[in-house]
């Protein structure tokens, strides 16, 4: 998450504390995403795709609740993907861009008390598959 990823960077060490949930929706939003990214580009890490699912699909519920439909659209386009891993971070990447400038552009989330985005945890995602294409879509 380099480069392109400046502004969500600042955004995290200004908004989301050293441990544990940010105090607002921004905080948190932008937890969630720098979640999202973190885990694909250390880990592989994909959300609706084996480990992913454990990793990855409360913080991008949690995205898609809290922010505009636009970037619920982002979040459903990283669902699952089966296609080029590389394609997938670009994707991540625009995802991660747009949480930012929805946090800045919107001052108002920053004083939106918030809930954990591992309250947007399910079931099914610790019942994944042993192979990626059992699980995509």
């Amino acid at each position: 998450m380099a480069g392109k990823q400046e502004r969500i960077v600042e955004l995290f060490e200004n908004l989301v504390p050293s441990q544990g949930k940010a105090d607002s929706v921004a905080g948190e939003l932008v937890r969630a995403a720098n979640r999202i990214g973190y885990r694909y580009m250390n880990d592989g890490d994909m959300v609706g795709v084996d480990y992913g699912n454990e990793t990855c699909n409360a913080p991008a519920r949690y995205i898609k609740k809290h922010s505009s439909t636009e970037i619920g659209k982002m979040i459903d386009g990283l669902w699952g993907w089966c296609g080029l891993g590389s394609s997938y971070g670009m994707l991540v990447d625009e995802m991660c861009q747009a949480v930012a400038n929805y946090v800045d552009t919107t001052p108002s989330l920053r004083e939106e008390p918030t809930e954990d985005m591992w309250e947007h945890t399910m079931d099914e995602d610790y019942n994944w598959g042993t192979e990626d294409e059992e699980n995509c879509w």
